[in-house]
């Protein structure tokens, strides 16, 4: 039986100089928070489902841009790198004072922001509040210090709020969000978000969380639409929950929040799972083990700090997507809300932003994650059991449709020639096959013109929609090129002979 052999490398980089530092140590979470980067330098495990991070920009991809003087809140779900926003779910803010119920209302300004592998810390100075968070694969845990308050030191979760650019959306009725106060020290419910990249992608995913105290709060309540209520239990556009307490000077409060995508029940079975003690600095430690171990697959000696900073942060960057989708028990959202499903000997994944990553990214996963490398790639064939389709851009379970060609193609391709064969081959092919052909097609547009003409002409009038003519007539011609590599690989002379051509 083929044996999973992740490879590790040592490179050298001019005179070798000094000790060896920790690898993470070389990561800066906040290189590509600016200029467009759009990475997000809060806390995340490899490839975790949960991200807990800062917001400073309530329209930025990832809900930060390095030097935005306020700071909103702590999300706890992020995409990195996009060019669209989406998530941003489930926001924590800790405050003091008059209770307020909207990101606007609460905002602070900050400072003496650290970040590395697995955390991050800031100090809130409006209500002189030091913030910090750590993170599991399915687990985010905050930690926030209060000055002395006599009853309101507060703890606010938004679960309301999301990640977009379109501030008709953000109002829209059609994503609404549900909070419970369970105890004074527990909240639970789901936010909903959605339309990644345009109102015409639809996608929309469920959120579900569990979010547990350290201490019980002496005052517990909800807010829907801006009002406060007594009321244990919202659901809406615009709602969430408060949790008010007193506070000695420095004091600690630690926030656990278990992140779903199936149901509340399985996130609280995450939290329970992954996260069963207080220990912030435990946490810490074990993130950071994680990271030290990931990135350890590639070892460089010598050249100075810049290069090093330059690559284990490139490395970092490269460890965080596709993410971890099914939970601790193997479930997981079906495609294209097909249902509650189960792995049975694989992680499920989610965020393949295809296009962007299928040239080089999945080949470098396969060549020193390998083992990551083939669930992500069975992840995408059953998307094609669940839904019909490869992914293009799935993300959460959606397909949203952005970008060109069917990227999914030359990765199972790419897997396949790296001894990644560990996977149900036929299907995977059957889909390749399928993808790439027009009859009730909606997802890979242009191709009954393709075959027609031989390219997609710019003014199109096959009713498809696409992203870019030119664009996509090249991609399908490297796909095509791929179906048939696959098809000589597994000895379909017919198949190679039909694809290679087209």
């Amino acid at each position: 039986m083929f044996r999973l052999q992740p490879k590790t490398i040592l490179l050298l980089v001019g005179m070798a100089g000094g000790a060896q530092a920790g690898l993470t140590d070389w990561v800066d979470p906040f290189i590509g928070t600016a200029g467009g980067g759009n990475t997000f330098p809060g806390a995340v495990v490899p490839w975790g489902m949960v991200s807990v991070s800062p917001h400073n920009d309530n329209q930025a991809p990832s809900g930060y841009v390095f030097g935005k003087p306020d700071l909103y809140g702590f999300g706890q779900v992020h995409l990195s790198g996009m060019d669209c926003p989406d998530l941003g779910s489930v926001l924590l803010m800790p405050t003091a004072g008059k209770i307020q119920t909207s990101p606007e209302m609460w905002k602070s300004v900050y400072d003496s922001e650290t970040a590395a592998p697995g955390y991050y810390c800031v100090h809130l100075k409006s209500q002189n509040i030091q913030a910090e968070m750590t993170a599991t694969t399915r687990v985010g845990v905050s930690r926030f210090f209060f000055p002395e308050r006599k009853g309101d030191a507060e703890i606010l979760l938004d679960a309301g709020y999301r990640l977009t650019t379109d501030p008709v959306t953000l109002k829209s009725p059609s994503f609404e969000s549900v909070v419970k106060v369970v105890s004074p020290a527990e909240v639970e419910g789901f936010s909903e978000s959605g339309d990644f990249c345009s109102v015409y992608s639809g996608n929309k995913q469920k959120v579900y969380f569990v979010a547990q105290f350290s201490k019980p709060a002496l005052q517990a309540g909800t807010w829907k639409e801006g009002k406060l209520s007594d009321g244990q239990e919202q659901k809406g556009r615009h709602v969430g929950a408060f949790f008010r307490f007193s506070t000695a000077s420095q004091e600690p409060i630690v926030v656990k929040v278990g992140i779903s995508y199936v149901s509340v029940q399985n996130a609280r079975l995450n939290l329970q799972s992954e996260c069963p003690g207080w220990d912030f600095d435990a946490v810490r430690a074990q993130a950071r083990k994680a990271w030290e171990e990931a990135l350890s697959r590639i070892r460089i000696t010598g050249g100075g700090s810049d290069p090093l900073r330059i690559f284990y942060t490139a490395l970092y960057h490269a460890l965080i997507h596709p993410s971890v989708f099914s939970d601790v028990n193997g479930e997981y959202e079906g495609m294209g809300h097909s249902g509650v499903l189960k792995t049975q000997d694989y992680t499920r994944y989610h965020i393949f932003s295809l296009w962007d990553t299928y040239r080089n990214l999945h080949s470098f996963l396969g060549l020193f994650y390998p083992e990551r490398d083939l669930d992500m790639v069975k992840s995408m064939v059953e998307m094609s059991k669940e839904s019909g389709w490869l992914p293009k851009w799935e993300l959460a379970g959606n397909e949203t449709g952005v970008m060109v060609g069917c990227p999914a193609v030359p990765v199972i391709l790419d897997a396949y020639r790296q001894g990644l064969k560990e996977f149900d081959v036929d299907s995977a092919y059957a889909a390749m096959v399928k993808s790439l052909t027009p009859k009730d097609n909606k997802t890979y547009g242009g191709l009954k013109s393709l075959l027609q003409f031989g390219y997609i002409p710019k003014d199109d009038h096959s009713g498809d929609y696409l992203w870019g003519s030119v664009s996509t007539s090249l991609e399908y011609s490297y796909d095509f090129w791929c179906v048939a590599q696959m098809a000589k690989d597994l000895k379909n002379q017919g198949d190679f002979e039909k694809y290679i051509h087209l």
